[in-house]
Formats: structure tokens, sequence, C-alpha cells
């Protein structure tokens, strides 16, 4: 008999040829990549040429939710500079060791397209202490959602076509995040993730000076960045593409720096390359250098000043 009932949505059903992969935090934040299963690189691994796909050399599909494909136009070629590549690590197989990687462009539209997961990564980003103490993991912080993905081996292994589209989806009214409501204000993360600033001049803002036990809650990627040792007096300017909590752990020691206790982070506006980050730094780095002690070998000619500190005097930020 058939079904005569209307107005039901039925659920999405994995398609031929593609397998289930969970939303992950890393999709959104700093690494931008996830390990794809052996089980099934093993399935298409023997015909590939290459250890890298990405380019001319790598296709790639992306179809958003079914509830926002009217408003969104599906995705063709290199624009969200996606790669799959192999990468050597003792112990573990080839299989096990492919990389699905790409670009800020990619995560900022799954986080737009699956806010509830995005939201949830934030989450544990921000109280991940609270949770690490609670023995919480990821898992028990996000949601279900998953996502389909299907990698085919193209012209005899010259190329592949890698295609990603939805399989689970929650729905934003179950969002409910303590610490997301409480730091989203001071962060800023979804509108520095999410905003269109194409055409636009983003004003930039020192997050303020914390310490280091505060790190692993630093989320914002694309960063000039301070740390300091108030008690030696020795600061260091860096830059990154990731945050400065993926840059470092909460013991690492930096190369030039290796007791610092205080940081400072200035996001810059999204689109900033990475040739631009490191004239920043270099900028900052040069004029530090004119009226603070520096290694000579920075070849900056110093100030001094008759007074025991130097004090700023402008009024204002641009």
């Amino acid at each position: 008999m058939a079904d005569k009932r209307t107005g039901r949505t039925q659920p999405i059903r994995l398609a031929t040829g593609f397998i289930p992969v969970s939303i992950q935090k890393s999709m959104f934040l700093d690494d931008l990549m996830i390990s794809l299963p052996a089980y099934y690189v093993q399935q298409w691994m023997g015909e590939l040429k290459y250890k890298k796909y990405s380019g001319e050399s790598l296709v790639f599909k992306y179809k958003p939710p079914r509830n926002l494909r009217e408003e969104r136009s599906q995705h063709r070629g290199d624009d969200f500079g996606v790669s799959l590549s192999f990468f050597e690590a003792k112990g573990r197989t080839k299989a096990s060791s492919c990389r699905l990687s790409w670009g800020v462009d990619l995560a900022k539209t799954l986080a737009a397209d699956y806010p509830a997961s995005f939201a949830a990564a934030l989450e544990y980003k921000f109280g991940q202490r609270y949770y690490n103490e609670l023995g919480f993991s990821w898992a028990d912080v996000g949601f279900n959602e998953q996502l389909q993905l299907q990698v085919e081996v193209l012209d005899g292994g010259e190329k592949i076509q890698i295609e990603i589209r939805e399989l689970y989806r929650e729905k934003e009214e179950k969002q409910q995040f303590p610490y997301l409501a409480q730091r989203l204000g001071r962060y800023a993360i979804a509108e520095y993730l999410l905003r269109e600033s194409e055409g636009k001049v983003s004003r930039v803002s020192a997050q303020g000076w914390k310490e280091r036990f505060q790190l692993d809650g630093e989320v914002v990627q694309n960063v000039v960045y301070l740390l300091a040792n108030p008690k030696t007096g020795q600061a260091y300017v860096g830059e990154t593409a990731k945050s400065l909590g993926g840059r470092y752990s909460l013991t690492e020691a930096n190369h030039a720096l290796s007791d610092w206790s205080h940081f400072n982070v200035i996001p810059l506006p999204s689109g900033t390359g990475s040739d631009e980050r490191k004239l920043i730094q270099n900028c900052v780095i040069q004029m530090m250098a004119g009226i603070l002690e520096a290694p000579s070998r920075l070849n900056v000619q110093r100030l001094d000043s008759s007074q025991d500190k130097w004090t700023l005097v402008n009024r204002s930020v641009v």
C-alpha cells in the first residue's frame, strides 16, 4: 500500500561511494584539516601518482545543506585551498597518514552552514580547562552532525575529485552554550570568521594583556602578537596564521623568549595574507627597536630618552 502521508521531511541517506565524516572542531579552528580513515584510503591509494594533490590536480565540490541550497550556490574549483596529502609519521602506515586540509574560506562556509557544531567548537575551546577537569572530551560537548565525503581518482591518478555534502545537520534552536554566551562579546569570534569584509577597512584592536595560563582560550586566528616577561623586561613580537592557542601550548617555549609569562594579541582583518602579516610584524619590530634595547643584528638606530621611560601620546586608534 502506498504511503499517502505528505509534508514529511525524509532523512538524508549516505550516497553510494561516500563515507560518513563526523564534524570536528579542527574543521573550524586551528588545524583546518581532518584525517581520512585508513580503511577508506586503502580503497584508492594504489591508484595515486603523487603524495600531495592541490590546485589543478584536485577538483573540489561542496554542496551546502539542503535547506540552504536555494540561497547558496554549489562551490567548485580550488578557491577553498583544499589539498590532500600523506605525511610521514613513525609507527603509522601510509593509509593512516592521509590528511585533507583547506583554507579559512571553507572554514567560514562550514561555520555558516553548520552553526551548531561551530558554536560547540568555540564552547569547547573557551571552556577547555573546565571540561578537562570534568573529564569531558570534544565528543561530550559537540553535536552529532555529520558530513559525507567521497574521493575519486581521475585520469589514471593525475587528478582526484573530492566532494563534501550534508549527511546530518542539527537545527539551530538546540544551541545552548554558557561559556560562549559569556565570552563571545569579548572575542567576537563569530563576527571575525563569518563577516563579509570585502571592500571594507576593518578596525584592529589589541585584545589586552593576559597571563599564559589563559592561552588555551585563544581561538582568534591570523594575528600579530606580543609575548612578554615583566620580571626580565623582555618582549617578543610574532605573527601566525593560527590562533595563539594553536601556535603555542601552555608549556611550549618561544625560540627567543623561553620564559614568557604574558601575551597580547591583535587580530588582523579577514583576508590578511602571510606576506602582509610578516610585513606588519617587521614594522612593529623596527619601530620598537628604535626606542628599546634590541639585538644589534636588527641594525636599527636607537633613540635614547633623558627620562626613565618613553610615553606614547596618541589619543586614538584610527
